[in-house]
């Protein structure tokens, strides 16, 4: 849910089985991955390379995230992946290759 293309990326960065062991150890019982747990199973990239088309189609990763005590995710209204701030407007400079995450408590 985190890659667009796993076949191709695992083993890769961010696909790793220690990278995936590692997180869910630190989540442990009081953390949680929250944009996992607000969104579920839905396919969510907050980071896109400049490739043409990569963007526009949707070909990301979530390289970002936001691990959280279960209590405070509690209070959280909404949150997202600002991919506004990842378009360029109209030819202006290039962006980031990352859009943030907004958290709206």
């Amino acid at each position: 849910m985190d890659v667009w293309d796993l076949v191709n990326l695992k083993n890769r960065i961010h696909c790793t089985t220690e990278e995936r062991d590692w997180l869910k150890k630190l989540q442990g019982e009081r953390f949680e991955d929250i944009m996992r747990a607000v969104n579920g199973k839905s396919h969510i990239y907050t980071w896109w390379p400049y490739k043409q088309g990569c963007f526009e189609n949707d070909e990301g990763l979530r390289f970002d995230g936001v691990i959280c005590d279960k209590e405070l995710s509690k209070s959280i209204d909404r949150i997202y992946v600002n991919k506004d701030e990842r378009k360029s407007i109209n030819g202006a400079e290039k962006p980031s290759d990352h859009a943030p995450i907004i958290i709206d408590f």
